[in-house]
């Protein structure tokens, strides 16, 4: 079946389905991602994102600053550069002092802080204890790209050497944040800066200066969040934030800041910058990243899938075939989404079912192309056949008549010896009776021949006259009394006087003499054949009972076929064409009768054929 056509089709179909069609690639991917975020209960307890809103802010300012602020001047001069700058926050150093002194005092693992203060936007005002708690190195600091691809870091009063990373995020063509870098440019992000306490802690499988596909935990909103000021609450009653300690704390800016400002598109949803940060820690964190299958691998699974299902299109057809091909690419689909939950695999199921449509296409125009040649052959072998056939007719007739001239003339002479030549001896006239049989007996031959050959031809045509049923009976028994004898059958007659019948003679006598003669061949020495009719008011019946060997049941019903002759018994010592009762049952059926046969074995047959009055 994997024929050489097959396996070159599936190659090409295989390759093919390397296409790139990201869009739709993203669209799957997103589609497997959001499903599995479904399937996830356990919110991740390592990691806490504190957002910061500006009521968050002006009411740190009042706690800290004890200043009052009026409805026009909540942001005074930061107004403009708060507009400006949207991912960017303005700067107080009491809010700010006050502020860290609190998460700091939960013991957090570390605290990423990722609004981006420059030095145009921070000073310090000679205040050494917001410099000490800025430059722990439990307090990161963002930094950023900028348009120029420049790294731009945070104030120098802020950090220390190494207690900044970058935040920015790296949305593919269609705006959504599906890939992030640990190492961009020879500088590290701040969710890699969180996890460096040492070269023991660096991920082994994720790569550090290429992108790779955030496993996002769930959808957006199952990173616990907790705002500033639920932080700040009440400090005789516990925090809604929870314990702090030992846990990765990202300060990040809620998403109604300024309208859609910090909301970024992932494949789960809408997510603010310091979430998607979370999640990228969580991945590096757990070195569980989406890992693409090598290209390879993947293409000898496509190429598999091909061969599948070029047995399908080449081997079934109609709705099986459709079923059969959605069960597969569902198949496919469940097992890839398999892989990606447990074994972190990402196949894309784009390939396959690129490959699935171009398989369809290219094994469908196979198997037309093979039916076709299948409908071409069939042709000429059924146009040789005809052709094979009319050859056949025409040498059986051609040979046919050609004979029945001598054995006309073998008879004609033998009659005449028979009757002119009074001086022969025993053994002579033994002889000349022998002679005598065998010419008639290859005489019937050449009859069955040129009458199957008029059948096929269509050229039969009844001669019907009234006859004596009787009469044929008696005379085509005497012309077979001499065989009876010499085969030690005895022939009995048991005929029912009744009116002419009109039928073909010639026909109808051969059909008795067929029959009379295959029971005096099939029976045994000292056993009787009995010739018998009746009148059965709208037919004629006419049977030939043996005392003979019998027929199986397996062989009755293709007795009446051409070519059709007996497997057991006494045929091997029985000549014949097999076209004698082909031959009888199309003669009857012809006048509008019928004939039958019943049979035992060891006990003998009985032939039976009726015409209509």
């Amino acid at each position: 079946m994997l024929s050489r056509k097959v396996i070159l089709r599936a190659l090409a179909c295989a390759l093919l389905a390397f296409v790139p069609f990201p869009d739709q690639e993203n669209l799957l991917f997103d589609l497997k991602v959001r499903l599995l975020s479904k399937t996830q209960f356990q919110k991740p307890n390592s990691v806490v994102v504190l957002e910061v809103t500006k009521d968050d802010f002006d009411a740190l300012r009042e706690r800290f600053a004890k200043i009052s602020l009026a409805a026009g001047e909540e942001l005074g001069p930061w107004r403009e550069k708060f507009e400006s700058l949207r991912t960017q926050f303005f700067w107080d150093d009491r809010v700010y002092e006050g502020l860290l002194r609190k998460i700091l005092s939960e013991s957090p693992r570390k605290l990423l802080i990722t609004f981006f203060y420059g030095d145009s936007l921070v000073l310090l005002q000679n205040n050494s204890d917001l410099h000490r708690l800025a430059r722990k190195p439990e307090v990161l600091w963002a930094s950023q790209f900028d348009q120029e691809g420049r790294l731009v870091k945070p104030a120098s009063e802020l950090t220390g050497t190494e207690n900044y990373g970058f935040t920015n995020l790296q949305p593919d063509v269609d705006g959504v944040v599906r890939r992030a870098y640990l190492v961009n440019k020879n500088h590290i992000s701040l969710p890699f800066r969180a996890l460096l306490s040492g070269p023991e802690t660096l991920p082994r499988s994720l790569p550090l200066s290429e992108p790779f596909l955030i496993r996002y935990s769930g959808p957006p909103g199952f990173i616990p969040t907790c705002s500033v000021s639920d932080l700040m609450s009440d400090e005789t009653k516990p925090s809604r934030c929870g314990n702090l300690k030992d846990k990765y704390v990202i300060l990040s800016p809620s998403g109604n800041i300024v309208a859609g400002a910090t909301l970024y598109r992932t494949p789960v949803g809408y997510m603010s910058r310091g979430e998607i940060l979370a999640n990228i820690l969580l991945t590096a964190q757990s070195d569980s990243a989406y890992i693409p299958l090598d290209q390879k691998i993947l293409f000898l699974f496509i190429f598999a899938h091909c061969l599948l299902l070029a047995l399908i299109v080449l081997r079934t057809s109609g709705r099986r075939q459709f079923g059969l091909i959605l069960s597969v690419v569902t198949g496919e689909a469940v097992l890839l989404l398999l892989l990606m939950r447990f074994f972190l695999l990402q196949v894309s199921l784009v390939p396959f079912l690129i490959a699935t449509g171009a398989a369809i296409i290219a094994f469908q125009t196979l198997r037309f192309a093979q039916q076709e040649s299948k409908r071409w052959k069939a042709e000429k072998r059924a146009q040789y056949l005809r052709e094979l056939d009319e050859l056949k007719s025409n040498f059986l007739s051609l040979m046919s008549h050609d004979l029945k001239t001598p054995i006309a003339k073998v008879q004609a002479l033998t009659e005449r010896l028979a009757r002119e030549a009074r001086s022969l001896t025993g053994d002579q006239k033994l002889i000349l009776g022998s002679i005598q049989r065998s010419n008639d007996e290859l005489g019937q031959y050449i009859l069955s021949i040129l009458n199957f050959q008029r059948i096929e031809s269509q050229e039969l045509k009844l001669n019907k006259k009234n006859h004596d049923v009787n009469l044929m009976v008696e005379d085509v028994l005497a012309r077979l009394e001499t065989l009876a004898q010499d085969r030690g059958v005895s022939i009995q007659t048991q005929l029912e006087p009744m009116f002419p019948v009109e039928f073909d003679e010639q026909l109808i006598r051969q059909v008795l003499n067929n029959l009379v003669d295959n029971a005096i061949k099939y029976n045994k020495p000292g056993t009787k054949v009995t010739v018998s009719s009746s009148d059965q008011g709208d037919f004629v019946e006419v049977a030939v009972t043996d005392d003979g060997v019998g027929i199986e049941k397996d062989q009755m019903a293709r007795l009446f076929k051409k070519f059709s002759r007996a497997e057991k018994g006494t045929s091997e010592r029985v000549k014949g064409t097999g076209l004698g009762l082909y031959l009888a049952k199309y003669f009857i059926e012809l006048h509008g009768g019928d004939i039958g046969v019943e049979s035992e074995i060891g006990k003998g047959t009985k032939f039976h054929f009726r015409l209509p009055v």
